[in-house]
């Protein structure tokens, strides 16, 4: 007689093993206790449950998977169903980006040629010149150019020239002796 105590790890046990003990039960009369304990079983229990799906499953052993089932399962998307007017309202959106990518590479292809490496103005300045033959937003998107670069690179000067404007009378200003300005510092100022 073995009896094994339980280390609290799972075992796993053979076809072959699971047939020759359900065997000795059905066929050879003996107890499910005594061949439990005889081969080393962690309870009788175990036994037990074999030999029900053994009679369930037409006389053939069935191995159960390890681990648990999954509760949630992945369910496939389901693709959304457009009406042909949306169909065709995003297909003249696609080819209108597409549209505007060419017009873009071309254009870029040009600039490129005179230069290998392209900077951020330059495509601003390229993204500009499209800008009235296309929308924004595909010309932006096939620069691989953020939208607040764009308007960074393109009013950067004109606000400069706004805000900053080249005064006449700054480059000739004079001094007093006390380090003050003499006359005006700007058109109109007296």
């Amino acid at each position: 007689m073995v009896l094994r105590f339980w280390e609290g790890k799972s075992r796993s046990y053979s076809n072959e093993f699971k047939k020759e003990i359900i065997n000795e039960v059905l066929l050879n009369g003996q107890s499910v206790k005594s061949t439990s304990l005889k081969h080393g079983l962690t309870s009788s229990g175990l036994l037990t449950n074999w030999i029900k799906s053994y009679r369930e499953n037409g006389y053939t052993i069935v191995n159960k998977p390890k681990g648990r089932q999954p509760r949630m399962t992945k369910k496939p998307l389901k693709k959304k169903t457009l009406t042909k007017v949306e169909k065709i309202k995003a297909l003249e959106n696609e080819l209108e980006y597409l549209r505007a990518q060419n017009a873009y590479f071309k254009k870029l292809r040009v600039v490129v040629e005179q230069r290998k490496e392209l900077q951020k103005k330059e495509k601003s300045e390229v993204v500009s010149s499209l800008r009235h033959e296309f929308p924004l937003k595909h010309l932006l998107k096939a620069a691989n150019l953020p939208r607040s670069t764009y308007y960074f690179y393109g009013n950067v000067f004109e606000l400069k020239s706004l805000v900053f404007p080249k005064r006449k009378n700054e480059e000739k200003q004079k001094n007093n002796e006390d380090g003050e300005p003499i006359g005006a510092l700007y058109p109109g100022d007296e």
